[in-house]
């Protein structure tokens, strides 16, 4: 089984002027494509998901890739 690196990048992101959101997204780069996961909250609800998020990432795994040219 390969083990490609993946990246994290959390921020946080004001939309409507009030709403606060902290976002998550993954990504990792396989042959020429890149996969991105991504993860949208409100700010105070973050924490309360991450533990299931964090176990679906971690699930994440391509299948049967096709050869790149």
């Amino acid at each position: 089984k390969d083990n490609h690196p993946a990246h994290m990048l959390v921020y946080d992101a004001i939309v409507g002027g009030d709403e606060f959101f902290r976002k998550m997204q993954v990504y990792s780069m396989f042959g020429s494509k890149i996969y991105v996961l991504s993860f949208t909250s409100q700010h105070a609800s973050f924490s309360n998901y991450l533990p299931l998020v964090q176990k679906m990432v971690s699930s994440f795994e391509i299948q049967n890739p096709q050869q790149q040219q």
